[in-house]
């Protein structure tokens, strides 16, 4: 069993992920902006913002990433719109967050 998570916290405003130890020491923390890149999908500018992060976060401490476990937590609650309703992600688990933790996860050859 690891000594050691990452843990994400996504935001509407900032994303902040944490090294967090076996008894509840924050190791090390990497904060940037939640991005809101609609023209390019904020999915996809999400989930690429988090594995940044995470990558980050194993590089400066050398551990891999694709061995780490990562916990991931994304805001539930949002108001549905006709442009929302059409993203593929959304049809198919109605939370537009779902995509970006998927791709997160694929990243580091997870599953949610």
């Amino acid at each position: 069993m690891r000594e050691v998570a990452i843990g994400v916290d996504v935001g509407g405003t900032k994303a902040l992920a944490l090294i967090v130890a076996r008894d509840g020491r924050v190791l090390d923390e990497v904060q940037v902006a939640t991005p809101h890149d609609e023209s390019s999908g904020a999915g996809e500018a999400t989930a690429a913002a988090l594995t940044k992060q995470i990558h980050e976060l194993c590089d400066r401490h050398g551990f891999v990433a694709s061995k780490m476990p990562v916990g991931i937590g994304l805001p539930g609650s949002c108001v549905e719109t006709d442009a929302w309703r059409s993203l593929p992600i959304c049809r198919a688990r109605r939370a537009p967050t779902w995509g970006a933790a998927q791709q997160v996860a694929q990243q580091f050859g997870g599953v949610l």
